[in-house]
């Protein structure tokens, strides 16, 4: 007897797998796009009330089988909070890919093409898509750097459009551009 809004989890082999809805009308109705790469036995579904003080669980488990696997996508979005020695690295995942990213974060250089060689910022595992940050210190001031989101799942490496963020000078100010090449610049007078 679940009332209002509901959270429905995907456990496997009685261990949780992934949030399939935080939040969802309990009326009885749910469809779910069942992510590629999603496959195994022995699923269960169980729905708790948003407070997770009631629960009911599926008592039989279920297969699925069949679905392709793919990389996860990613955003690299415009830095902010620029200052003498840091700024803040803003980037979104667009969609998971399948199975879910066991890593995702921000690669950084001063190189204008930062890979996984790099310095990485491992922000760890994820199973929502949707906005993440991290204020990065420590930096050079009047130093340009390249930055760019990523996320990682057995079947590859998503990266996002690499941005290049220049650290600030005295009295500066700051604002995006995009370059002939596409890539959006943070420049600073």
């Amino acid at each position: 007897n679940l009332s209002g809004n509901v959270k429905i989890d995907l456990y496997q082999n009685s261990t949780f797998y992934q949030i399939i809805s935080s939040g969802t009308a309990n009326d009885g109705i749910f469809t779910w796009s069942i992510p590629g790469g999603l496959t195994g036995s022995n699923f269960t579904i169980r729905i708790s009330d948003l407070p997770d003080t009631l629960a009911d669980e599926s008592n039989s488990g279920f297969n699925i089988a069949g679905l392709p696997a793919n990389a996860p996508e990613v955003a690299t979005l415009t830095a902010d909070s620029i200052t003498l020695d840091s700024l803040n690295l803003n980037g979104s995942i667009v969609d998971l890919g399948a199975p879910n990213p066991h890593a995702h974060g921000f690669i950084w250089s001063m190189d204008a093409n930062p890979d996984l060689s790099d310095n990485v910022i491992d922000l760890g595992a994820s199973s929502t898509t949707g906005g993440f940050s991290y204020s990065l210190s420590g930096l050079e001031s009047a130093t340009t750097y390249y930055v760019r989101a990523f996320a990682t799942n057995s079947s590859g490496t998503g990266y996002g459009d690499i941005v290049e963020v220049k650290t600030g000078k005295e009295d500066m100010t700051c604002f995006p551009v995009r370059t002939p090449s596409g890539r959006i610049s943070i420049i600073c007078f």
